[in-house]
């Protein structure tokens, strides 16, 4: 049996970690696969450590500790983990579908060429009482049905498609080719995405809601004051892939990768 990890960084957001794990208890895994859940709170003041020891003490592991970010957290977390799959759930995020970690897996279970599943989300504010829209719906009509490595490879180099944090589920190798990660870095989740593919791997997009993000005052998502950085990080993550495309056009082949890191078959690039 085959174990998933699921890493939470946390800081000081205590009161979105009972949904959030609640959530990740929840999710149905067909007795196919054993479920461990990673939370890396950096230190939180608020309430956090009260909740994790009073009602989740045997149930995660729970390491608290000063930390450098959310990527320092994903580190410590797929270190700490025995998962052969690893996904990241941000604690003010929830997963939407109690069998949306199953759906995900059977996708890799079913398609070694499949190294990242990943899916849409929902976006509202922390009260549940705004919409904020839906996060990935430009993919849909890109990659829906009868996905292959050619047109995955496409959807990337051609229209910047790649697999998102909030519900992404990787193969642990796919994983570690990517560490560590960069920290202190706002562009840091865009640097691991483009490594995936630049070392071989290919994700599949699941056209379903995966995870609701809950958009609150101390959000990065929801700091305005951060959009010129956010600019700049999207300027450089879409020269990057110019760059990347580039060097795959002149090589004309993109040699993609199965569960053990094996090349498994090759894409031809025009």
């Amino acid at each position: 049996m085959k174990t998933i990890s699921v890493v939470i960084p946390s800081f000081n957001n205590g009161r979105f970690i009972d949904k959030c794990l609640t959530s990740i208890i929840k999710q149905k895994t067909s007795g196919k696969f054993i479920k461990e859940y990673i939370v890396i709170d950096n230190c939180s003041t608020d309430d956090t450590d009260i909740i994790l020891n009073t009602y989740y003490q045997s149930n995660l592991l729970y390491i608290r500790e000063k930390d450098d970010g959310i990527m320092d957290a994903w580190n410590k977390g797929v270190k700490n983990s025995c998962g052969e799959y690893i996904s990241f759930c941000n604690v003010s995020d929830h997963y939407y579908s109690e069998y949306w970690l199953n759906d995900c897996l059977d996708i890799m279970e079913s398609n070694p060429w499949v190294s990242a599943v990943y899916g849409l989300t929902l976006k509202i504010d922390e009260v549940g009482s705004k919409f904020h829209g839906i996060g990935g719906h430009r993919v849909i009509p890109i990659l829906k049905d009868n996905q292959t490595p050619e047109k995955c490879l496409a959807a990337f180099i051609n229209h910047s498609i790649t697999w998102n944090e909030c519900t992404a589920v990787l193969r642990r190798e796919a994983i570690e080719s990517l560490m560590p990660f960069v920290v202190n870095d706002f562009g840091s989740t865009l640097t691991a995405m483009r490594k995936f593919y630049e070392n071989g791997y290919l994700s599949y997009f699941l056209p379903q809601i995966g995870a609701v993000t809950l958009l609150h005052y101390d959000s990065g998502a929801n700091n305005h004051q951060s959009s010129e950085k956010e600019k700049e990080m999207w300027d450089t993550h879409y020269k990057k892939l110019a760059e990347y495309k580039n060097r795959l056009v002149n090589t004309g082949v993109f040699n993609y990768r199965d569960s053990k890191s094996n090349v498994l078959g090759s894409v031809m690039v025009r």
